[in-house]
Parts: structure tokens; C-alpha cells; sequence
């Protein structure tokens, strides 16, 4: 499982995605619609206009939010699809999804997902371990790598759109 926002993966956050950010942050809704214990939320300066949390498993943490829900994330991008706010998705990795609680290895889910993030006015950040299936269904849009600092980690890709 990734840990964005974990010590040992700042990293990632620094030097990845930070830099796809609005640097006037402060001025947008940030959304993060698959939640998890691991938000990027945490790492984020200065403070969004709004922090909306979408825990689909209930961890056990306590979380900063202004809004928290427990709904399916298809409802979060319809909700808050605003040129004024940044989507962060996590969703389960490719053939990893049932750390996510999904019984099977689900390609279906992850071309839905494609399906539901095109033509959005928000800013949509993805970020998914790297695989071929994946590359090939954000093919046309920005894909940037990294690989990190940690030797057991799988090389990372965000997905900009």
C-alpha cells in the first residue's frame, strides 16, 4: 500500500506532485475522494480554501476537514466539480485492489475511473503505482514518474488532467 504523506515518502509529495498544485492553494476546494489513513491533505501549505475528506473504509484516525462524508467517490466528482478545486485521487492500484476492500482484481473499476475524470473543470491529480494497462488508459494526458528514495516501492505515476 502507497503512504503519501508518510516520512518515509515526503519525498513523493515534494518532489512529485507538490509541484502540480495551484500555488495560490488557499483560493481552492481540495477534495480527496477515495480518503484513506494517509491523506496528502496533511502535507498541504498553505491551507486550502476548503478540505473535503471521502473515507470509503472508515480507518480508525482522526482526520482535519471541513467536510467528511462516506459516499462513493463518483458522487464526490459530481458534487465538487468546480474550476476552483483540485482532485486528489488515490484510487486501489492496478491488481491491488483488494487492499481496498474489493474481492477481486477489478479492470472495469479502473476504466470507469478514466471515464468519470474526463472533461472536468476541476484539476484532477492521479496517482497510481506504474503499470502498462494504466499508461495506456491515461494515454493524451500528462504523465509524470517518480521513482523515490525507498528501494521497496514500485516506481510512481501521476496522472494530471
Amino acid at each position: 500500500m502507497k503512504f503519501i504523506g508518510d516520512k518515509n515518502d515526503l519525498d513523493l509529495f515534494e518532489n512529485l506532485i507538490k509541484q502540480h498544485l495551484p500555488t495560490n492553494l488557499e483560493e481552492y476546494d481540495y477534495i480527496e475522494p477515495f480518503g484513506g489513513s494517509f491523506g496528502l491533505s496533511k502535507l498541504l501549505n498553505p491551507r486550502p480554501k476548503r478540505l473535503i475528506y471521502n473515507d470509503l473504509i472508515r480507518y480508525d484516525v482522526e482526520f482535519e476537514s471541513d467536510i467528511k462524508t462516506y459516499t462513493d467517490y463518483r458522487f464526490i466528482l459530481n458534487t465538487y466539480d468546480d474550476p476552483k478545486s483540485v482532485i486528489y485521487i488515490d484510487p486501489p492500484y492496478y491488481g491491488k485492489e483488494f487492499l481496498y476492500g474489493m474481492k477481486k482484481h477489478n479492470k472495469k473499476f479502473h476504466e470507469d475511473l478514466r471515464e468519470q475524470v474526463k472533461n472536468r473543470k476541476s484539476k484532477i491529480l492521479i496517482s497510481y503505482e506504474d503499470c502498462s494497462f494504466i499508461r495506456k488508459l491515461y494515454s493524451g494526458c500528462s504523465v509524470y514518474y517518480y521513482s523515490g528514495t525507498n528501494p521497496y516501492k514500485k516506481k510512481e505515476m501521476l496522472i494530471v488532467i
